[in-house]
């Protein structure tokens, strides 16, 4: 099962890594001065896309290929924002399995793991979610 496990981390991994050499080509969304509404934290789909002037409209000159990498990075967000969600769904997971585990050593290893894991992937989320923020802040 370790291995499984070692080839299910080396894909994600690969798949994070893969994703992080696209978005530098994503459009900058910051400096309108619109605010679109996040719902959880998740941001709009449209955001960085509506007219500065009225901010209701939505501006489609910008060209298609911003318009799409623009949309892009919004869908990735709001996906990593649920990445988050479930991952503290995990923390509370395993913090229940090691309260119930009554001492015994493989339910006790089992919810340490379950734990460590979903540390490990809230520092992925977290870190995916800055990298995009500022990749797209720079550009």
């Amino acid at each position: 099962m370790t291995g499984l496990r070692r080839k299910i981390s080396i894909f994600f991994t690969t798949m994070f890594l893969g994703v992080c050499v696209v978005l530098p080509t994503t459009p900058v969304y910051a400096a309108d001065g619109c605010t679109a509404p996040t719902f959880l934290g998740m941001p709009a789909w449209y955001r960085g896309l509506q007219d500065p002037e009225d901010c209701k409209t939505l501006k489609l000159t910008s060209g298609t290929q911003t318009i799409v990498l623009t949309i892009a990075l919004n869908i990735l967000q709001a996906a990593m924002v649920v990445v988050a969600y479930i991952v503290v769904g995990f923390l509370i997971k395993g913090g229940y399995m090691y309260m119930v585990s009554t001492g015994d050593p493989q339910a006790t290893a089992k919810a340490k793991n379950t734990i460590r894991d979903a540390l490990i992937g809230l520092v992925i989320a977290i870190a995916a979610a800055a990298i995009v923020n500022v990749i797209s802040g720079i550009i």
